[in-house]
């Protein structure tokens, strides 16, 4: 039997996908050998500190989305709150998946994920 795949390798090649990048691409981004990029995404090797930070930064998401990582909401503030949900998976993937999005499409993405986050805000 297999052993399951670590969260980082599915995450890292879900969103090299996102970005419609090839291993070859993101590893030329991070100067890296694309075996290394191969590798991650089977979870033999996990990047190290340096290259998640520029994954997080080429991917425009967090070192801990890339890790599979889930933030605890119990503990942070009001401002932190608001910015996760803004920040979450589902909004990033709609409002990046749209490549010509107008900002007036940007806006009825946000209104309709503020009504969303109310409606959740509400069940509390």
């Amino acid at each position: 039997m297999k052993p399951p795949v670590k969260a980082y390798a599915e995450r890292i090649k879900k969103l090299r996908k996102l970005k419609n990048l090839t291993q070859r691409q993101l590893a030329d981004r991070l100067g890296v050998d694309n075996t290394t990029i191969s590798k991650w995404e089977a979870g033999i090797y996990e990047p190290n500190s340096d290259l998640l930070n520029q994954l997080a930064e080429i991917f425009e998401t967090t070192v801990d989305d890339i890790l599979g990582r889930k933030i605890t909401l119990s503990s942070t503030t009001t401002e932190e709150k608001e910015f996760f949900f803004y920040e979450t998976e589902d909004v990033q993937f709609i409002a990046r998946s749209k490549k010509d999005m107008t900002p007036e499409d940007f806006k009825h993405l946000m209104e309709l994920a503020k009504k969303a986050k109310e409606m959740f805000d509400d069940e509390d």
